[in-house]
């Protein structure tokens, strides 16, 4: 049974060392109430010039609630899949906050969720989706596709994404098909609870900048993949999660 009074943040990782300072910089800022309530579990997707382990080691002392941090030992493109699988695996029965690296979780929002859990307010059988906003201005922008907010006992129960498909630029919309048919509770939007986008333009290294990975966003395989995850979910077919050997670096 999740924990109400546990929230995890899942961040994958890959070659983002300035926008990982910057969450750290934040995290330090929740209030104390907020950090006795609150983990961060980062996965590695094997970065190719600077790895998570040095902001970590350097940045999370300061942090002042438990962060944890993993690598992936075998490289594919695109893994963001089997590192939010890794992340919601290795975290405490607690409420998942499943995002990207160039997405906040500012104090106030983090304050707000901890409230609504720990009053007993959210549902262990239904995701949650939040608002976005930009920075540096926080203007309103489109709501995250991939941002959700569950307890780890769903996130299981739907399965996690479905690492066959590794490698695939896309591919985030099979999961969501995926939730939506499994979360017998079904979904809602947290009105006025938000994570803060931070575009390249702000922070450099917020998305990936690595051509090799651009060049594997090939539209032809992220159509295949798409029709094959359609077909996993008409047969009732489990997704293959936790396929990849990892490690434990802090």
């Amino acid at each position: 049974m999740t924990n109400p009074h546990m929230l995890t943040l899942v961040y994958p990782y890959y070659d983002n060392p300035e926008m990982l300072k910057l969450h750290f910089a934040e995290w330090a800022n929740y209030p104390q109430e907020i950090k006795a309530n609150i983990e961060a579990v980062i996965v590695d997707d094997c970065s190719a010039k600077v790895s998570a382990l040095p902001i970590v080691k350097e940045c999370a002392p300061q942090v002042g609630f438990p962060v944890r941090q993993f690598r992936i030992t075998r490289k594919v493109m695109w893994n963001w899949l089997a590192a939010r699988n890794i992340g919601a695996h290795e975290a405490k029965d607690s409420w998942l906050l499943m995002t990207d690296m160039d997405l906040m979780l500012r104090a106030e929002d983090a304050f707000q969720i901890v409230r609504l859990a720990k009053g007993g307010i959210l549902r262990e059988d239904a995701f949650y989706l939040l608002d976005r906003v930009i920075a540096p201005d926080g203007r309103g922008y489109k709501v995250h596709p991939n941002t959700y907010l569950m307890s780890k006992s769903l996130y299981w129960h739907i399965g996690g994404y479905d690492e066959e498909y590794a490698g695939i630029y896309g591919c985030d919309g099979t999961y969501r098909r995926l939730a939506l048919k499994i979360a017998f509770g079904g979904h809602f939007h947290l009105h006025g609870i938000k994570v803060t986008y931070y575009p390249r333009s702000f922070v450099a290294d917020s998305g990936v900048q690595d051509d090799g990975r651009k060049a594997t966003r090939e539209a032809i395989k992220n159509k295949v993949a798409i029709k094959e995850g359609a077909n996993k979910l008409k047969k009732g077919i489990r997704p293959t999660a936790l396929s990849f050997p990892y490690i434990k670096e802090y």
